[in-house]
């Protein structure tokens, strides 16, 4: 894991760590659901529960703060309850319904997750372009790649599908303003959408592992985003070592006694800080 991410989590609370040891279990038996015959009642029900998990392990670990940005906290919350829509939806109808319910909630979610890092993105434009600019020909590149090889294939989702991935893409180019754990949530998360991509409108895309990787993909992202935002948080909230510490409070019982002998006219002159 990567080390500021790993220092930050050692220091959260036991409710904390408990919780998102829940969403790691919960995400592990959904994960190994997909490998057995008839795993599929359990691998529905484990989808449903992932983040509702990680969101209680993330309002934890804001808890454990002091006061932080409620902005940036409510938009990583509303994009975690959205990415449970999109989990969720699909297990009640079927079809394009199934499809279209998935893409609005996670649509949803890629917006708060872009709107939560359009602050950093701005900050990191203003300061130095070219590292945005790269990430953003990267994302826009894979989208349109994407957008090439699956539109045909699309028929009348190609609206939904296309609004979609220009806000992925987005978001993915805007975590990697925030630190590497974000940058790397955002890049797994637009491998794990463009699988599933291929997987319904490319008629040439095979993989047998697909529902493996597509889910331990999203796993890691969603988790990554939001302990990247809490490291952020957390830096954030840490006292400035830096600064100076404060002159200590002195007991006149233990000064020593002044010099009788010393003639102030031949001190130095105290120098104003």
């Amino acid at each position: 894991m990567i080390a500021p991410v790993r220092q930050v989590l050692r220091g959260l609370g036991r409710r904390t760590k408990v919780l998102g040891g829940a969403y790691l279990a919960v995400g592990a038996i959904h994960l190994a659901s997909r490998l057995v015959d008839g795993g599929a009642a359990v691998a529905g029900i484990s989808q449903i529960l992932l983040m509702p998990a990680l969101g209680a392990a993330f309002g934890s670990a804001i808890a454990d703060l002091a006061p932080v940005r409620r902005r940036t906290v409510a938009l990583m919350t509303a994009g975690l309850a959205a990415s449970w829509a999109g989990d969720t939806i699909p297990r009640f109808v079927t079809g394009d319904a199934a499809f279209l319910g998935m893409v609005s909630g996670f649509l949803v979610a890629q917006a708060c997750y872009l709107a939560a890092f359009a602050p950093y993105a701005a900050k990191a434009w203003r300061r130095r372009p070219a590292p945005v600019l790269a990430a953003g020909a990267v994302f826009g590149a894979g989208f349109g790649a994407l957008t090439v090889w699956c539109l045909p294939e699309a028929g009348f989702l190609g609206g939904p599908v296309v609004g979609y991935g220009l806000l992925l893409a987005a978001m993915a180019a805007a975590s990697t303003t925030v630190n590497r754990a974000t940058a790397v949530g955002g890049a797994l998360f637009f491998v794990s959408d463009a699988m599933i991509a291929l997987n319904t409108f490319s008629p040439g895309y095979y993989f047998g592992g697909h529902h493996l990787a597509v889910m331990s993909t999203y796993i890691a992202a969603q988790a990554l985003l939001a302990a990247g935002i809490v490291t952020d948080l957390a830096a954030a909230d840490r006292p400035d070592r830096a600064r100076p510490a404060e002159p200590r409070a002195t007991d006149p019982a233990t000064e020593p006694a002044a010099d009788p002998s010393a003639d102030p006219a031949t001190e130095p002159a105290a120098v104003a800080d």
